[in-house]
C-alpha cells in the first residue's frame, strides 16, 4: 500500500527523501523489537508497531530505490538499469540472511536473547546506511540539476529525456 503512494510523492520530492525515510523507519523498527522483545511478548507493544514501522520503511525504500536506479538512465538503458538494481537487492538480501544466521546461529531460544538483539542491531545499523545512500541520492539529483541548467534558468527535472 506505502509502495503505490510512493510514486506521486517520489514526483514531488524526489527520491532521496523517501528513500532516507523509509530507511530510518526500518531502522526504528529494528530499534523497537532491540528495546521490547522479550520472552513473553506483547503483541500490541512488541510485534505490531515494529511491524507497521518496518512495513512503511520497506514500502518507501524498495520501490523507490528501483524507480531511482530506472528513472535516472536513458530509455535503452531502464531495462539493464533495473536488472543491476534488482540483482544488487538479491545479492543483498542472501547476504543478510547469511549475517543473521551467523549472529543468531543454530541455536533459537530464550537463552540467544541476546543474539536476536545483536541482530536487529546490525540490521537497523544497515538501514541508516541505506537512509545515508538516500541522502546521497539527494544530493546528487541536486548537483546534477544545478550543473545541467545554466544560471537563472529553471532546472528539469532528471527524468525528462535531454
Amino acid at each position: 500500500m506505502v509502495t503505490l503512494l510512493t510514486a506521486r510523492a517520489a514526483q514531488r520530492l524526489g527520491h532521496g527523501p523517501l528513500v532516507t525515510t523509509g530507511g530510518l523507519l526500518f531502522a526504528a523498527a529494528m530499534l523497537w523489537r532491540t528495546c521490547f522483545a522479550s520472552v513473553d511478548a506483547d503483541y500490541w507493544l512488541d510485534l505490531l508497531p515494529s511491524q507497521v514501522l518496518g512495513g512503511v520503511g520497506v514500502g518507501l525504500t524498495l520501490g523507490t530505490l528501483v524507480a531511482a536506479g530506472v528513472s535516472s538512465l536513458p530509455g535503452h538503458r531502464a531495462a539493464t538499469g533495473s536488472a543491476l538494481v534488482n540483482s544488487v537487492r538479491q545479492i543483498s538480501t542472501t547476504v543478510g540472511v547469511a549475517l543473521l544466521v551467523a549472529i543468531v546461529g543454530t541455536h533459537v531460544g530464550p537463552a540467544q536473547r541476546q543474539d536476536s538483539r545483536a541482530a536487529w542491531l546490525v540490521a537497523a545499523a544497515l538501514r541508516v546506511a541505506t537512509a545515508v545512500v538516500g541522502v546521497r541520492i539527494t544530493r546528487t539529483a541536486t548537483r546534477t540539476r544545478e550543473t545541467a541548467a545554466p544560471a537563472g534558468a529553471p532546472a528539469t527535472p532528471l527524468t525528462e529525456p535531454r
